[in-house]
């Protein structure tokens, strides 16, 4: 245990500054163990003095930290005590004075202290007292399963595709379709949706953005940390982007939609848009089987599309406590005034 307080031998204090903080005379034997609390402040310089004026050795004196019990010093069989110490951490400290005679000792106690700076100079060394509820724990009366929820996130789709012109040798089509599921306790998603250069450019931008603002926090930052911003929490850190080439987008609910689409029938979405770069939050739907069509409308240029589409799950998860018997106890406890 690593003592709190550092101890030098003392014959001599300044005493400019000085504070008595008690100056007391008290008596001790087997049946009377005597405990003084004190208040001190962190850089303060203490001096204890201890004296048994019959010149008989007392059996012990130990002084600790009132909450940590840590002991500070401890001395036995001893006539007299003059000790300095440099206190490091503000608190409550307890001088306990004990012996085993059956004949009083008749002891002298003066504590003197030396505040670090003036701004400590009116340091209250009081201890007060309060009463609180303290919460005593019995018998195990049973147990009980308590069903818990974590979120996790999910990056379900991260697909790059061609998507041909209108007009190519080829005759490939100017269409695609990316097929996605949203798993069970979905309550949020997001997409991402990007062309080209200028596409993969908005997106690194976004997650450099992310790793910025996370660089305080330890711990793994994903990649994808912006999709994941904007689906739990709808914040963006994408900018859209006006120069480049473009795709028209439509999330359609079923197989048949996509393939209505694809064949330049008629078909209805739930989301539609059209950009070089576009990104939402999506509160509805949040379970099944989803498409996403992609069109380019250019006549002559093939586009490169990014989809990236991340979800914000909640996992359950079952934990047994054990119930036990309790009641409210009061109990005195101390604290300094500020």
């Amino acid at each position: 245990m690593i003592n709190i307080l550092l101890f030098i031998n003392v014959k001599v204090f300044s005493q400019k500054q000085e504070i008595t903080v008690t100056d007391c005379n008290f008596s001790v034997n087997t049946f009377k163990k005597v405990l003084y609390n004190y208040g001190f402040s962190k850089g303060d310089s203490i001096i204890i003095i201890i004296n048994s004026t019959n010149n008989k050795d007392i059996n012990k004196v130990q002084l600790e930290e009132y909450f940590s019990s840590s002991i500070i010093f401890s001395e036995q069989k001893t006539q007299t005590i003059s000790k300095r110490l440099l206190i490091n951490k503000t608190g409550i400290y307890c001088l306990n004075v004990i012996d085993n005679s059956v004949f009083s000792i008749p002891i002298h106690l003066k504590i003197i202290r030396k505040p670090f700076s003036a701004a400590t100079a009116d340091f209250n060394t009081n201890v007060y007292w309060k009463t609180i509820n303290d919460t005593i724990y019995g018998k195990v009366t049973g147990t009980k399963t308590i069903q818990q929820a974590d979120t996790i996130f999910d990056q379900i789709t991260d697909k790059s595709v061609k998507i041909y012109a209108r007009k190519n040798i080829t005759s490939t089509p100017d269409k695609a379709v990316i097929e996605f599921t949203l798993p069970e306790n979905t309550i949020s998603w997001s997409y991402f949706i990007g062309v080209g250069k200028e596409g993969r450019n908005t997106f690194n931008e976004a997650v450099k953005k992310s790793l910025d603002i996370a660089s305080s926090i330890s711990g793994f930052i994903p990649e994808y940390g912006p999709m994941i911003s904007l689906a739990l929490k709808g914040v963006s850190l994408f900018t859209t982007t006006q120069r480049g080439d473009n795709v028209k987008y439509f999330f359609v609910n079923n197989e048949k939609y996509s393939q209505s689409f694809m064949q330049n029938k008629p078909f209805n979405s739930f989301i539609r848009g059209e950009a070089i770069s576009d990104f939402s939050q999506v509160k509805a739907p949040l379970h099944g089987k989803y498409y996403l069509c992609l069109h380019n409308d250019n006549l002559v240029i093939p586009i490169d599309v990014s989809v990236k589409i991340t979800v914000v799950k909640l996992k359950y998860s079952k934990r047994i406590v054990t119930e036990r018997e309790y009641k409210l106890k009061e109990k005195k406890v101390p604290y300094l005034m500020k």
